[in-house]
């Protein structure tokens, strides 16, 4: 990581000493195992601390994932959510000193969620501080990992993830991985069009078959929440959209962390019906699929009206699903048009998604639209 990034990660720090301050999180020191056997001691570490060490923790980093992480632990602080912020190290307490050696820093989405509630959490780094890794023992990873587990269960948390550079992941990586007890899941692709006319690729010669119908929301929460996750579910069967991820998440969870996500916009939430069956929908005609956009960017996000928000820089299309008996109709380009006549009602300049890298078929959907990638990254998990 080049000095401008280290740089970025002090100032993240002091920008905010007047809130750290503030900030007292419940570390105890905690031995894990027996002080004769090992000289490595973990501890919960308060924010304040992470000028500290972090430029070191995040040295080895691309510039752009280091900056990542920066701008998330920016973006925590600026909200409020400072003791969101979890920061797990190890100690090294060898020939009589302490000694920082690791250390593991996430974000507890539990902490300042509204209704509905969210049960994740997200991993923005773990690694070695010093220089001196391929002295350390494994225990003081082992020991990380099961102080990490005990302060995110005591939180309420039940999902972690951990983005990573997709063509950064090196030996030392998968055994901080491994050794935190995530597994991999996805390759990801994140792609971008410009929508300011020039650079989007019309799709020819799709009929307009489907009808896009907004969902019902009360108080904030959706009105049928039970209906809606079941039709996602549905759209999960035999998916080619990171399927590794099924076995830790249902898709009421997965509804409920993007009701919980900064570009959330309930009025970009639709249900799919084929026309003929919207036209009269007291028959009890069947979904066949769903989208749901989010908004970056713009003020008042959740209150932009339908006709346009040029606070809106960026939509991001967050899931796109249709049922499995249905597929091989076209249905895809339709909503991808949809998408982008959505993004344009809305003022913006681009629209984004992720796609796995191994959906195929999803990837030169969006290509024929125009999207470029801009970002790989690898996606581990784990279910506590």
């Amino acid at each position: 990581m080049v000095p401008s990034t280290v740089r970025a990660a002090n100032q993240v720090i002091r920008y905010k000493t007047s809130y750290v301050d503030r900030i007292r999180t419940d570390s105890t020191p905690s031995n894990n195992g027996n002080p004769s056997l090992s000289s490595i001691r973990t501890r919960l570490a308060d924010l304040a601390e992470l000028t500290a060490f972090l430029p070191k923790l995040l040295e080895k980093l691309s510039i752009a994932r280091g900056q990542i992480i920066v701008d998330q632990l920016r973006s925590a602080i600026d909200d409020g959510k400072g003791d969101a912020i979890v920061i797990v190290e190890a100690i090294d307490e060898a020939a009589g000193c302490e000694a920082r050696i690791a250390a593991a820093i996430l974000i507890d989405h539990v902490k300042g969620a509204t209704e509905p509630p969210n049960d994740s959490a997200t991993m923005l780094h773990a690694g070695w501080i010093d220089s001196h890794q391929n002295g350390h023992p494994p225990e003081a990873i082992r020991s990380l990992r099961t102080l990490l587990n005990q302060t995110l269960v005591q939180r309420g948390v039940h999902f972690v993830q951990w983005a990573t550079d997709a063509d950064d992941y090196s030996e030392a990586a998968e055994t901080w991985s491994e050794g935190l007890g995530f597994e991999w899941a996805a390759d990801l692709d994140y792609m971008t069009v410009d929508l300011n006319g020039s650079k989007i690729a019309p799709l020819a010669n799709i009929p307009e078959t489907l009808s896009f119908r907004p969902l019902q929301w009360e108080g904030g929460n959706l009105a049928r929440p039970d209906q809606f996750a079941s039709l996602v579910q549905q759209t999960y069967v035999d998916t080619l959209d990171c399927p590794a991820l099924l076995k830790y998440r249902t898709a009421a969870e997965t509804l409920r962390n993007y009701q919980q996500s900064a570009a959330f916009a309930p009025q970009l939430w639709f249900e799919i019906l084929r026309k003929s069956d919207a036209i009269d929908r007291e028959r009890g005609a069947a979904s066949v699929g769903v989208l749901i956009m989010g908004l970056h960017g713009g003020e008042d996000e959740a209150d932009a009206p339908p006709n346009g928000n040029p606070n809106a820089a960026v939509t991001e299309l967050v899931y796109m699903g249709i049922v499995a008996d249905v597929r091989g109709e076209s249905f895809g380009s339709q909503v991808m048009q949809f998408a982008l006549q959505t993004s344009h009602q809305f003022g913006a300049d681009r629209m984004i998604l992720a796609v796995d890298q191994q959906n195929h078929y999803a990837r030169r959907l969006y290509e024929a639209c125009g999207m470029r990638c801009m970002l790989n990254e690898s996606v581990a998990v784990k279910k506590l």
